[in-house]
C-alpha cells in the first residue's frame, strides 16, 4: 500500500489493518464477506474488534483462524492478492 507522503495517518502495522487496507476498508471487506457467503451473518463490529487490542475486547490485530478460509476466498473474488507480508501475523513496525 502506497501512502501519501503528506498524509498525517499512520501506515497499518497489524495483520487485520494490512488485509483492511488490502480491500479499501473494513466495510467493503464485509461486501466481499458477503458476497461469497450471503447466508451466513456477520456481525461488522466483530470483524472492526479484529484490529482492537485484546484489553478492548478485540484480537490484537490478528483475524481471527476460522474467519480466515472466507476472507481468502473473499479475497480470490474481489481480485486483491493478499501477499505473506500482507497475512503476516506479527506486527510491522515502520523504519
Amino acid at each position: 500500500m502506497t501512502l501519501n507522503p503528506f498524509s498525517t495517518k499512520p501506515a497499518p502495522l497489524s495483520q487485520a489493518a494490512r488485509v483492511f487496507a488490502k480491500f479499501g476498508g473494513v466495510r467493503c471487506l464485509m461486501r466481499a464477506l458477503h458476497k461469497i457467503d450471503p447466508d451466513r451473518p456477520r456481525d461488522t463490529s466483530a470483524v472492526y474488534r479484529w484490529n482492537y487490542s485484546k484489553l478492548r475486547g478485540g484480537t490484537g490485530g490478528l483475524i481471527p483462524l476460522g474467519a480466515m478460509p472466507a476472507v481468502m476466498e473473499a479475497a480470490r473474488h474481489e481480485g486483491i492478492l493478499l501477499t505473506a507480508d500482507a497475512l503476516d501475523p506479527r506486527c510491522k513496525c515502520p523504519p
